[in-house]
């Protein structure tokens, strides 16, 4: 059975209403590098974290030391001072170069500290590159596999244009079948549908129409254009009027649901025949749009829909 526009639109609404059914399309959907993406970024935002801090001690140890070597160059300014003035300062002179050779070996082994500190940042920026690379990689594949969504979403696109270009054909010709149809029975039942309007209805063949269009075509009351605009009328039925006795002819346009263009032509054929015989215009068909309804009150046409003719004025 073929996958359908409502199908889809309820797997949609099924997808909103159940996550863990989300949650397994997207498993099924995606490859597990795109799922591994969120805790991948959580791990390098956690090894930046580390990187940022070890940075600052860094930066906090040299400027440390930095202050520590001031500190020594004055010590040491002070006991050359010092051993200039006074001899007897060199005992506490060696005495301080003494702490100076301790604090320098500090120093040292402070700086071979930050040397391993240093590699260990280097390192953890080396993973944190592979990391990026990952995530660049997976980035590409998700943008792949969206392309291909796209196409995909594309060509179901087509698809459906092309169901809905059949079906509007389809109905188009389920109308014209509808039309056919409706045209034959009131042709063949005239009296019984526009008994209301004339007594004695009945259908008016090609030669009598064709008299009465001649008719007008001399008298210059229309144009051949005209006549042969009348001539495409889907009715004309004739009858007297009950109440007058008036002979009088109908233009009777039939579709199986009546629309405003079936109005204006009834209007416009019937005022036509009406140059040359009394006339009345009448759509009939088995619904009339609430449009078509307020155009034939206002053009004086009459309704039949189901077997009932209505005015053009509302009783």
């Amino acid at each position: 059975m073929a996958f359908t526009v409502d199908d889809f639109q309820d797997l949609l609404r099924l997808l909103e209403a159940r996550p863990d059914w989300r949650a397994e399309l997207r498993r099924l959907l995606l490859p597990s590098e795109i799922l591994e993406l969120p805790t991948v970024v959580r791990q390098l935002a956690d090894e930046v974290r580390l990187l940022a801090d070890a940075q600052r001690r860094t930066e906090a140890l040299i400027h440390r030391l930095i202050e520590a070597q001031t500190r020594a160059e004055q010590r040491l300014s002070a006991v050359e001072e010092r051993v200039g003035r006074l001899e007897e300062g060199q005992a506490r002179l060696e005495e301080r170069v003494g702490r100076l050779e301790e604090g320098q070996i500090r120093l040292e082994a402070a700086l071979a500290r930050l040397a391993e500190a240093q590699a260990r940042t280097e390192e953890r920026v080396g993973r944190l590159e592979e990391g990026q690379a990952r995530l660049e990689e997976g980035q590409a594949r998700l943008e792949e596999g969206q392309a291909q969504l796209g196409e995909r979403v594309a060509r179901t696109d087509e698809a459906v244009a092309r169901i809905e270009v059949r079906v509007t054909r389809t109905e188009a010709r389920v109308a014209d079948l509808r039309g056919d149809n409706l045209e034959r029975r009131y042709r063949d039942h005239a009296g019984g549908y526009f008994g209301r309007l004339l007594h004695r209805a009945r259908v008016v063949g090609q030669d009598e129409l064709d008299d009465l269009l001649d008719e007008g075509l001399a008298a210059g009351a229309f144009d051949r254009e005209d006549a042969d605009d009348v001539r495409l009328a889907d009715l004309v039925v004739r009858g007297r009027r009950p109440d007058d006795a008036q002979a009088t002819y109908l233009v009777v346009e039939v579709s199986g649901v009546v629309e405003p263009a079936d109005v204006e032509r009834a209007a416009r054929r019937a005022e036509l025949l009406g140059r040359v015989r009394t006339a009345l215009a009448v759509v009939a068909g088995e619904e009339i749009t609430q449009e078509a309804t307020d155009l034939a009150q206002a053009r004086a046409v009459w309704r039949l829909s189901n077997g009932r003719i209505e005015p053009p004025t509302a009783s």
